[in-house]
């Protein structure tokens, strides 16, 4: 009777509390691991937007050098166009006092700007209205009509100066000619003014490819330097951050000993995959996510998540990518660590209201003995009395 009836209470009470902790376990899981899933998606993009911080900070670096560089050259030309025309406003001056002839003054002229040199590779150039050559540091453009000198758009760079030197403008352009002998096009900046009494345009060019050089130079110590970066970023143990350009080559990725760890950065050098995770980013301001899977020779498929963000002036991609395993573990420790104390929690009360339930039984139960013993003692003394 004791043990049937502590049985039966124990039962009841024992359902109604798995019941209630398989609630609050199904509960409190769900809600903790989504928690927790977004927590580590968002510690995922933050780690992707501070590494593209890093990129445009590094970014504004090269366009203040390129820009300082423009700048020194442009003051450069300009002093060297104003010294020329100084000069050439002496040689008219002699031609006007009759001590030379007109042509000799502008033949003395042209040898003195043939010979005239201001710092590194600048020269001076001169043409006249109809572009024909006068002064060049190559002879063989003397005296030839200079049709082939463009700008960077394609269009007759000493058309445009002659308009805008007769509206006495002061005229840049980035422009190139072709080498005579190899047709190689070398690009320059070049400053133009006009000598109004002889109607010729001076200009002073300078060649610019050793800047872009420079820039390419500053360009690639970046990427160095992101490289060393994302070596230094603690993350997952499969985790990987990784710069790609547009044309889907791989410019920096953490160097790593262990083979486990970088093995998705190889599989991830792929041009379809690269392509993919471009194409995520390029019509987005903001950083996208990206999944796929990856199939391991002998393994399950490995289901993989990369964040991408796009540097547009550079057409730059930084990724993040790591496993959805690793993506979703503490929410799994989590929930382990919840079952372990729920199922602790619940064994410890399981035993105390084993405890509990005997202790509060049992006089019940010893109560019931009693009486059923003494019914049973009365029935024989009645049974006797009349036998009697």
């Amino acid at each position: 009777m004791f043990s049937s009836t502590t049985a039966k209470m124990v039962i009841i009470v024992l359902g109604i509390m798995t019941l209630t902790a398989t609630g609050v376990i199904t509960v409190t899981s769900l809600s903790a691991e989504r928690t927790l899933y977004e927590q580590r998606r968002n510690e995922a993009r933050n780690i992707l937007r501070l590494v593209m911080l890093d990129v445009e900070h590094q970014y504004d670096s090269l366009v203040r050098f390129k820009i300082d560089a423009v700048a020194w050259r442009r003051r450069h030309l300009q002093d060297a166009v104003t010294s020329a025309m100084l000069v050439l406003e002496g040689h008219y001056r002699d031609q006007a006092r009759g001590l030379l002839t007109p042509a000799e003054d502008q033949a003395r002229a042209r040898e003195w700007l043939m010979e005239f040199r201001f710092g590194g590779e600048a020269r001076c150039l001169a043409f006249d209205r109809d572009r024909q050559g006068l002064v060049h540091p190559d002879a063989r453009f003397i005296g030839r009509q200079w049709d082939d000198f463009v700008d960077i758009k394609g269009n007759n760079a000493l058309t445009e100066a002659l308009s805008a030197v007769k509206e006495r403008r002061d005229f840049f352009s980035v422009m190139s000619w072709p080498d005579p002998a190899s047709g190689y096009r070398r690009r320059h900046l070049a400053y133009f003014r006009r000598f109004v009494p002889w109607d010729w345009v001076v200009a002073a060019s300078v060649p610019i490819d050793d800047l872009e050089m420079e820039a390419g130079r500053k360009q690639r110590e970046i990427i160095g330097r992101l490289g060393r970066t994302f070596t230094d970023i603690i993350l997952t143990r499969r985790g990987s951050l990784f710069l790609f350009n547009g044309q889907e080559e791989l410019l920096a990725y953490p160097a790593r000993s262990d083979s486990e760890a970088d093995w998705p950065l190889r599989r991830l050098t792929g041009r379809r995959l690269l392509a993919e995770l471009s194409a995520t980013a390029r019509d987005s301001s903001a950083p996208k996510e990206f999944t796929w899977s990856e199939i391991s020779e002998g393994k399950n498929p490995d289901e993989w998540v990369a964040f991408v963000d796009r540097f547009k002036a550079l057409d730059w991609y930084v990724a993040y990518s790591l496993s959805r395993e690793e993506l979703e573990a503490p929410a799994r420790e989590l929930a382990a660590r919840q079952l372990l104390v729920v199922l602790s929690i619940f064994l410890l009360g399981f035993m105390l209201l084993y405890v509990l339930i005997s202790r509060t039984i049992r006089p019940v139960v010893l109560l019931t003995r009693r009486v059923e013993n003494l019914s049973g003692d009365e029935f024989n003394y009645s049974a006797e009395a009349d036998a009697e």
